[in-house]
């Protein structure tokens, strides 16, 4: 999953360097590439056995991730009551969605066969804006099947090492890239641990 990352990260240095000249020649491609601290996560949704309006956050809350890339394979569904082998969703309207920057909220299946990509909130301030995270959420099954029906998929957050300075390039002004708990002067490492701080609050 990685090196299909530093893939998309050298296309996404391309195309910032063609609209910022000021931006360094393959950053996203060596953070990705190079990167120490990149974190595979499996991510399990449990059943809800209550019934109830499923809204587009009802799994997950809308979020962005604060990483540079999010690599995304396909969603695993399986039966609490024999969970020994994998079904397919019985409600089409679950899942992962994104929201456009336009506020649409578009439903993102992923094959099988295939990887998504998600751009962090860190890409957002190194690439002074010209990337935007991906706002997303994850929706649960509605009632009855959402009483027994799990879902997992595997998540690899691609990100900065905890000394990296997250600037804009130069001639950037910060309050064109503002996003999350980022504040100018941070090291990757003190944003990530105010976001942390501020998603676990509570």
């Amino acid at each position: 999953m990685i090196n299909v990352g530093a893939e998309v990260a050298r296309h996404c240095d391309k195309l910032v360097k063609s609209k910022c000249p000021n931006y360094q020649d393959g950053l996203l491609e060596n953070i990705v590439r190079n990167g120490r601290i990149p974190k595979g996560r499996l991510l399990h949704y449990f059943p809800i056995p209550t019934p109830g309006d499923r809204t587009r956050d009802s799994w997950c809350g809308w979020h962005n991730d604060h990483s540079c890339l999010t690599a995304l394979c396909s969603s695993y569904y399986m039966d609490s009551r024999d969970p020994t082998h994998e079904i397919d969703c019985p409600d089409p309207a679950a899942g992962l969605y994104a929201r456009t920057r336009q506020g649409e909220e578009l439903k993102i299946p992923i094959p099988r066969d295939a990887l998504a990509f998600q751009i962090g909130e860190s890409s957002q301030i190194l690439t002074g804006g010209f990337l935007r995270a991906t706002p997303h959420a994850v929706q649960a099954l509605s009632y009855p099947e959402s009483q027994w029906t799990m879902r997992d998929t595997l998540a690899v957050f691609m990100q900065p090492n905890h000394d990296l300075p997250m600037e804009p390039p130069a001639g950037i002004s910060p309050d064109a890239v503002a996003v999350g708990q980022w504040k100018p002067g941070m090291s990757y490492g003190q944003f990530s641990k105010i976001t942390i701080e501020y998603y676990y609050a509570d």
